[in-house]
């Protein structure tokens, strides 16, 4: 709030910010919303935004969460499809950026418009955004550690995981003193059931997708759709449309889970 408050719809650029740093962190849309979202949306609400878009805004922010790296999203995929995990995260960074810019452009013309009422912006103060830097450098290290270190070649993103843990749990204990034994078993035990829940499913899906390759289903699918006389962009556009009509029933991961040892051959 205080690098973008002061501009006209200040806490909408501050959530979208807030979820991009976020999403560098959780690596989920459903971590960033519910980490987020309550403290996000019950802030705008006392600034005087409408709900309609204090929740909208908060909704189409944390959907950054599965793109930016580490997102689970991609290392799942990059699993399943054998494709660089690193190359995807430093796939994933452009367009997560652009998502954020493209929310921020939003909210800009939605000021303008004067379609949702937003309240008057704070005057900007330099030494709150020097306060609150000085206060956030430590946290911001933690996504430059991940993506720098799997980019740079210094671990992997399996390591990468860790070494942010570690860090998470230093910072937080030892250095700003928020975090006590009970919170990190919290953690520890929400993590183990979160990973033991994606485990299941990728056991699962790993039998799906030997059975699908005994049938030949993935190979009849190439061939039908390289007999399809149509252009690749074409095609790409009903593949994402496909998704996006899967995405309305179904989780990233579960999609993904399913669909990758069928369309990715």
């Amino acid at each position: 709030t205080a690098l973008v408050g002061f501009t006209k719809g200040g806490l909408g650029h501050a959530n979208v910010v807030a979820s991009s740093i976020f999403a560098t962190m959780s690596g989920t849309a459903v971590a960033d919303a519910a980490g987020l979202g309550s403290i996000e949306i019950k802030a705008m609400k006392e600034r005087g935004y409408e709900m309609g878009y204090s929740t909208g805004i908060t909704a189409a922010s944390s959907v950054i969460g599965p793109i930016l790296p580490p997102s689970i999203a991609l290392v799942v995929y990059g699993w399943l499809a054998n494709v660089s995990i690193g190359g995807l995260f430093m796939a994933g960074l452009l367009p997560g950026i652009l998502m954020a810019l493209l929310l921020m452009g939003m909210t800009v013309l939605l000021s303008a418009s004067g379609k949702v009422v937003m309240p008057k912006p704070v005057p900007f103060d330099a030494c709150e955004v020097a306060r609150t830097g000085k206060r956030a450098i430590l946290p911001l290290m933690m996504p430059a550690i991940i993506v720098g270190g799997i980019w740079g070649g210094f671990f992997t993103p399996t390591e990468a995981g860790a070494i942010a843990s570690l860090y998470a749990v230093v910072l937080g204990g030892l250095i700003y003193r928020d975090l006590n034994w009970r919170d990190l078993f919290l953690a520890f035990r929400r993590t183990l059931m979160f990973s033991a829940v994606i485990l299941l499913i990728i056991a699962v899906s790993s039998f799906y997708g030997w059975i699908l390759v005994r049938m030949g289903i993935p190979q009849a699918l190439a061939g039908q759709v390289a007999s399809i006389d149509m252009p690749t962009i074409v095609l790409l556009l009903c593949f994402a449309l496909f998704f996006l009509l899967i995405g309305c029933f179904m989780s990233v991961i579960e999609s993904i889970l399913i669909f990758t040892p069928i369309v990715v051959p």
